[in-house]
């Protein structure tokens, strides 16, 4: 069966996470998704469709399920293991059709000098799920974390990365949506767009994962870059608002009202129709 790879329009994502030093409880999980709702429902300069949440449905069931239509939902389906792996029941496809969810997200951790072994075991699975998805119409978002990357600078950081998503593109996994950690230079962001849309892959995209200040209006610059076609923003779209929201210094409503702000502020910046 023939597969065309890609996805359409921009991708705009908050990620809402239920694990770690960032994880949100549902107060603050329904906080945050209140102020993307804003967004979503109009007011900012993203398309219907573009702004969505990475969430685990069934750690935020009551938020997920009353979503709608104006906010899409990417599920997560890694382990949370440092190297990819399915779960051993492999129920990712009914997660996803219980979710209604149109796009899947697994993170990997990629060195290009990684054992060789653990490298085989991710590609097994990703494979797996991307033939799944991809036979059943939905979509793969595969977020990448490059180790030691954070030490690099220029042209370094732009051949570590590339070197990585080319190494496992050639052990054959095939993904809709590459999410590569920013900030990115603009070479850096063309470099990686040609690669992942090589050989008619035209509609394959990059999302840069934005952990940075949200005031820096110069950490996301690079998604003006043809193929760049949104973001994946971590705890600093949030993590001051509801520290004062803890403290008592503004209300739930004003919060979620923040929170929209700087949402709207980072796709404003983004600029640009999807693909340009």
């Amino acid at each position: 069966m023939h597969v065309t790879l890609g996805y359409a329009g921009r991708l705009f994502l908050v990620r809402l996470p239920h694990q770690g030093d960032h994880a949100l409880d549902p107060d603050a999980a329904r906080m945050v998704l209140t102020g993307v709702h804003q967004v979503a429902a109009g007011g900012s300069d993203a398309d219907a469709g573009e702004v969505g949440v990475l969430l685990d449905p069934q750690a935020f069931a009551g938020l997920a399920d009353g979503l709608g239509e104006q906010v899409g939902l990417v599920v997560p389906l890694s382990s949370g293991d440092p190297d990819f792996q399915l779960a051993a029941d492999h129920g990712f496809g009914a997660q996803l059709e219980d979710a209604d969810a149109a796009v899947a997200h697994v993170g990997v951790r990629w060195a290009t000098d990684h054992d060789p072994d653990a490298k085989k075991a991710q590609v097994l699975d990703l494979t797996r799920l991307a033939a799944w998805l991809h036979e059943t119409g939905r979509a793969l978002l595969v977020e990448v974390t490059v180790p030691g990357l954070g030490g690099l600078a220029g042209e370094q950081r732009t051949d570590e990365l590339v070197k990585t998503l080319r190494e496992i593109r050639e052990l054959g996994v095939e993904a809709d949506l590459w999410a590569v950690p920013g900030p990115l230079g603009s070479d850096t962001a063309r470099a990686l767009c040609d690669l992942v849309r090589d050989a008619g892959r035209d509609d394959v995209g990059i999302l840069v994962v934005d952990e940075g200040n949200p005031h820096d209006a110069g950490a996301d610059s690079d998604l003006t870059v043809a193929g760049v076609v949104g973001f994946v923003l971590g705890p600093d779209i949030w993590s001051d608002v509801l520290r004062r929201r803890q403290a008592g210094e503004i209300d739930e409503a004003e919060a979620s009202a923040q929170v929209a702000d700087l949402l709207r502020q980072r796709i404003a910046r983004a600029g640009g129709p999807a693909g340009t």
